[in-house]
């Protein structure tokens, strides 16, 4: 595991061949994963949910990336990961994390 920029990105490619502005281009346009449903909705025109269903839908659509690979939708990307379970329980100060004693041995074993 790896918080730092290279362990936390991940290959992405579309291919929308009926879009004809973008084939064969690359961009610097930032995207995260959760921007693959909001894109793929989009490109088959496919209405996001909406109500509680889509409370918690994050992302946004790429598609007008697809339209001009020059454009962006967003300013910032952010990762993020699970903390280390072996460090996460039985702090002897009560219920806080941190702990670098605790040997956790397995997903069972966390209160």
């Amino acid at each position: 595991m790896s918080v730092l920029e290279l362990g936390t990105r991940v290959p992405l490619i579309f291919r929308a061949p009926w879009m004809s502005t973008s084939r064969g281009v690359k961009t610097s346009a930032l995207a995260e994963l959760v921007d693959l449903y909001p894109t793929l909705a989009d490109l088959a025109n496919v209405p996001l949910p909406e109500g509680e269903a889509g409370a918690y839908l994050g992302g946004v659509s790429l598609k007008p990336i697809f339209e001009n690979p020059m454009t962006t939708v967003k300013d910032a990307a952010l990762s993020q990961m699970a903390r280390c379970w072996q460090n996460n329980t039985h702090h002897p100060a009560g219920d806080k994390v941190g702990d670098e004693n605790n040997h956790t041995v397995s997903w069972e074993s966390m209160r």
